[in-house]
């Protein structure tokens, strides 16, 4: 079973503190293998019987109405994948001088900044961003 697969968890609990059930299924495809050869065990997860009692009846009710994982994904049953996280914020040089040298506005102010400024020059006109 190679391939693209999809997992379905069942969001209701099977019993008081039970994990959700969990079923691999390879993408687009129609499932006609027996419950017990259409799933594996999520690693830390002790076999029980609630949980292969819920995915036999996902896999029966994927049979009798003719089900794949795509129809299933069409009509909302899994969540949209998260968003991608932002993009950093490129902290580049704030203020910058014609040759160059450049401040991002942290920590003291660097001389050759200073020493415009002493002179009479504004920080404005050395500002990039």
């Amino acid at each position: 079973m190679g391939g693209p697969t999809a997992v379905i968890l069942v969001r209701f609990p099977l019993a008081p503190g039970a994990p959700c059930a969990c079923l691999s299924l390879p993408l687009g495809s129609r499932r006609t293998e027996t419950p017990k050869h259409t799933y594996k065990m999520k690693e830390g997860h002790p076999p029980e019987p609630g949980r292969e009692t819920a995915i036999a009846w996902i896999l029966e009710q994927m049979q009798t109405y003719d089900l794949s994982v795509d129809d299933l994904q069409a009509h909302g049953c899994f969540d949209a994948p998260p968003p991608p996280p932002a993009p950093p914020a490129s902290i580049g040089p704030v203020y910058m001088s014609a040759d160059g040298q450049h401040w991002d506005g942290s920590g003291d102010m660097p001389d050759w900044l200073q020493r415009a400024v002493n002179a009479g020059q504004s920080i404005e006109h050395f500002r990039v961003g």
